[in-house]
């Protein structure tokens, strides 16, 4: 049957049950028009920028566990989307990102817009190639969803030339993989020796911590986290793409160690004699610059991507596999053998105790009643109107640390989403976690700095019906840099740091959003309960204090962390 490249694209699409096509118009428009007519089921949503889209279909993916598409045309566009591609390349997630380009005979000879687009993708993505013929089209779309969603899931590239998408061919019947349209599609089972070997270590242990990372989250293992912790009685930390391995009110839950964390998860793992490192890549945020284990810690690190395994830290065993199967190999060698879970009633009292302590300090600071307002009151407020399965998108920074460290994730599973290094990604990211949770509420956390990349998005959210509410901690400076050029640098620089006061409230109105300015303590509860019930996109502005330090470890030195 002949068709058109664009068709026989769009109609592969179709066929791997693709949704949302997030995407800044121009290139190759033929796309649009066939999706239009031959995939009407696949939702075109139009942003205002490149790297938007990028992070709308980041946030779709890592809520909807498929893979999520975006399109940027020729050039710059090309060049602004694979910026946008830096955070799922980070953050493990198995984005598909499509670009237009020149055709063939107008490559090399100035034509406009004309880059080496191909380039841009070589350092954030899995797989990036240029499809040459019609021909290919559906083979290289077969590839593209299987090597995203396979092993650890990335993103990959296609590039689509006007030529090519407008080529007609006489294509066969189109198949599809289905099995790939989601992740994990393929689950790698461990070594069932290597299993019995850690188990075994475990036993020995009288201060094991379990550490669930983000490919515990991506396994969909927290049923198994907690069945592990409370069968061999080991308590549990995540890291920050971790959090929703366990419950955080759990008894055996420690919360997020390192460096944007609980200064009480950190010491407890300063004190163990194993770590159990589950889907954990063991970075400089988790391990606080990996200073927070002790000399002679024996370690035993799973993950699906071998490369990973000993790569900070010397392991003592390490077994490649699906965490969430790992994990339940241990489980049943657990049935059948003494766990020695005995022994360990000391070090979990200990544990309780340390988080009890942490809890009641962190309570004080809760309740403060200071203007400006405290973010530690915003995050109580916060965790008070929400439901146990509503969802919370972070941005990184500050935002990160406040929400990782106060934050408590309390249903197991994948309720809360962060930015893995991208200033700015949260509020696009939560318009995609959107769109795959409908009947969630979704809130986006940020500050000031991360809102005002895509706050323009505003009008993205509310044309296509995207009730997301931003909370956004305004304290008029990039709070992070400013508390560097006050501890490090004297007090100079604050010119790199500062921003004007910005109503974002009024700007929400402007975009036919619901916005409101929150000043007082007081009017946090009120305001969050009616933006959540608004209906439409809302952002609720609340004034903070800039000179909060969020719980980082960085000014330890200068002021004492409390919690």
């Amino acid at each position: 049957m002949k068709r058109l490249g664009a068709a026989a694209f769009t109609e592969m699409l179709n066929l791997y049950g693709v949704r949302f096509f997030f995407f800044m118009s121009g290139g190759p428009t033929s796309i649009f028009s066939e999706m239009s007519e031959k995939a009407p089921k696949i939702r075109q949503v139009l942003t205002h920028g490149e790297k938007s889209a990028a992070y709308m279909a980041d946030g779709y993916s890592r809520a909807s566990y498929r893979p999520g598409l975006c399109f940027g045309q020729v050039g710059p566009g090309a060049a602004n989307l694979a910026a946008g591609i830096a955070e799922p390349f980070l953050a493990s997630s198995p984005v598909i990102a499509v670009t237009g380009m020149r055709p063939v005979e107008a490559l090399n000879k100035n034509a406009y817009q004309e880059l080496e687009q191909m380039r841009c993708f070589d350092p954030v993505t899995k797989w990036n190639v240029a499809i040459g013929k019609a021909s290919r089209i559906p083979d290289l779309v077969r590839t593209a969803f299987r090597v995203a969603t396979t092993g650890r899931p990335r993103p990959v590239h296609l590039s689509l030339p006007a030529d090519v998408a407008a080529a007609e061919f006489d294509f066969p019947d189109l198949v599809a993989a289905p099995e790939f349209s989601e992740f994990p599609p393929l689950r790698i089972h461990p070594d069932l020796r290597l299993v019995a070997e850690a188990f075994a270590l475990i036993v020995k242990s009288e201060r094991p911590v379990l550490v669930a990372g983000g490919g515990a989250i991506a396994s969909k293992a927290w049923r198994a986290v907690q069945k592990v912790a409370e069968e061999l009685s080991i308590p549990v930390a995540t890291t920050l793409s971790g959090k929703g391995s366990i419950a955080e009110d759990h008894p055996l839950s420690i919360g997020v160690p390192g460096r944007y964390g609980r200064k009480s998860a950190s010491a407890i793992l300063m004190q163990s004699d194993l770590v159990l490192y589950i889907g954990c890549k063991v970075g400089s945020i988790s391990s606080s610059n990996w200073t927070i284990l002790a000399k002679g810690t024996k370690i035993i690190q799973v993950d699906i991507d071998a490369a990973q395994i000993g790569w900070n830290y010397p392991v003592t065993l390490g077994i490649v596999a699906d965490a969430r199967l790992a994990l339940e190999g241990l489980i049943r060698v657990a049935r059948t053998k003494n766990t020695g879970a005995e022994k360990r009633k000391r070090w979990v009292a200990s544990v309780r105790a340390a988080v009890s302590e942490w809890r009641k300090e962190a309570a004080k600071l809760s309740s403060s009643t200071a203007v400006p307002i405290s973010v530690h009151r915003v995050i109580r407020e916060l965790r008070d109107v929400l439901r146990k399965d509503d969802v919370v998108v972070s941005d990184t920074g500050y935002a990160a640390a406040w929400s990782a460290t106060l934050f408590d994730v309390l249903k197991p599973g994948r309720s809360f989403y962060r930015s893995t290094g991208s200033l700015g990604w949260a509020f696009a990211g939560s318009i995609g976690v959107k769109l795959a949770l409908p009947d969630k509420k979704v809130v986006c956390f940020t500050g000031d700095g991360g809102f005002g990349y895509h706050l323009t998005e505003l009008e993205t959210a509310s044309r296509i019906g995207a009730p997301v509410v931003t909370v956004v901690i305004n304290n008029s400076t990039l709070a992070f840099e400013r508390h560097d050029f006050q501890y490090f640098l004297g007090g100079k620089g604050y010119e790199a740091s500062d921003y004007l006061s910005t109503n974002f409230a009024k700007v929400a109105e402007a975009f036919s959003c619901h916005g409101i300015r929150v000043e007082r303590p007081s009017e946090i509860r009120d305001a969050l309960l009616q933006s959540l019930r608004a209906g439409k996109p809302a952002v609720v502005d609340i004034k903070t204090d800039p000179d909060e330090i969020a719980p980082v470890t960085d000014y330890e030195k200068y002021v004492p962390r409390i919690v």
